[in-house]
C-alpha cells in the first residue's frame, strides 16, 4: 500500500496537472459510468 501511494504523489508530482484537466478526467470517467448505467440490459423477473 505504501508503494503504491508514494508512486503515486512521484507520478502527480513529475506530471503536469492543472484544475481543467483534472476536471475534464472527473467528466469522462462520470460520461463513462453514465454509458455503462444507461445501455446496460435491466433484468425482466
Amino acid at each position: 500500500m505504501a508503494g503504491g501511494l508514494s508512486a503515486l504523489l512521484f507520478a502527480s508530482n513529475t506530471v503536469p496537472t492543472d484544475g481543467s484537466l483534472i476536471a475534464a478526467a472527473l467528466a469522462g470517467a462520470g460520461g463513462l459510468l453514465w454509458i455503462a448505467l444507461r445501455f446496460t440490459p435491466k433484468a425482466k423477473n
